[in-house]
């Protein structure tokens, strides 16, 4: 999991490439079966067609190194790929039906997947921007994810949106507008992983009683990043919020999941690893 990585300038290429590096790394000894993107794929506005070049350079000809060159990219959209006049999101859209490796059926979608003992994995990947701006019926995406969560009988929920309910980096304390429209549903539906992008940064961060959701934040994909916010820190804990780690890195996510539980690993660019946590099946 990688989010807040189209950036094109000298810096964030360098970083982009770094971590692409780190991901291959990783992925030679773990065999990756897929990437799934927090969001703000292109910096600063997205792309301005289907056949931008910067598909290829900000994608295509960065993430080609060995065990990663023939992933297929789970995506999302953040802020940073929205048009300000225009519908240029939907260019994103528009480029999976000619490239295989990205998948965006639509601004919000699900998929599942089935681990090698037989675990189900549903992942609700939600369009942020859609329920920010408004745009695109974002009461009618509220409604569709309300109840993909609530029929759902997967063994594990994840769900994946760009802005982070809760953070304690540049943020902080986090999206008020997504607290109070997508959490609610992540802790009535059995939410186990909650994962943002937006605050450049890497991030877990947990509640101290039930309902018992992990929210990670994958952000330092590339961009500049943003440091630890000692007030934001504070307020969260004031609500009931540990912050069980906070990684001023670039870097990703890599998820393990089988029938018992999830292991996150949060690397950095290097391909160290800087923090881990298992979340148990409690029932």
């Amino acid at each position: 999991m990688i989010g807040d990585f189209g950036d094109d300038t000298l810096l964030g290429m360098q970083a982009q490439e770094d971590v692409s590096v780190a991901m291959s790394e990783w992925c030679g000894v773990r065999k990756c079966d897929f990437i799934v993107s927090s969001a703000d794929n292109f910096y600063n506005d997205g792309v301005t067609s289907v056949n931008d070049p910067r598909f290829n350079t900000s994608w295509r000809w960065v993430y080609d190194k060995p065990n990663i060159d023939s992933l297929t990219w789970y995506m999302s959209l953040g802020n940073h790929d929205y048009g300000v006049v225009d519908d240029r999101e939907l260019y994103q859209v528009e480029f999976g039906t000619l490239e295989p490796r990205w998948y965006l059926p639509w601004l919000w979608y699900d998929f599942q997947k089935t681990t090698s003992d037989g675990a189900t994995v549903h992942f609700i990947i939600v369009d942020a921007m859609s329920i920010r701006i408004p745009k695109y019926d974002w009461e009618a995406e509220l409604e569709w994810y309300n109840k993909t969560l609530s029929e759902s009988t997967a063994d594990w929920k994840i769900v994946v949106e760009h802005y982070p309910p809760y953070t304690v980096g540049g943020y902080a304390p986090g999206s008020m507008v997504h607290r109070q429209t997508l959490v609610p549903g992540a802790e009535a539906f059995g939410v186990d992983l909650f994962v943002n992008g937006h605050d450049h940064n890497l991030q877990h961060i947990a509640k101290r009683t039930s309902p018992d959701v992990d929210y990670i934040i994958t952000g330092g994909g590339g961009r500049r990043l943003y440091n630890l916010n000692p007030e934001g820190n504070s307020t969260l804990s004031s609500q009931g919020f540990d912050t069980k780690y906070f990684g001023f890195h670039y870097g990703f996510v890599m998820l393990d999941i089988n029938t018992e539980r999830i292991i996150a690993d949060f690397v950095d660019r290097t391909g160290d690893l800087r923090y881990s946590f298992t979340r148990q099946k409690t029932s």
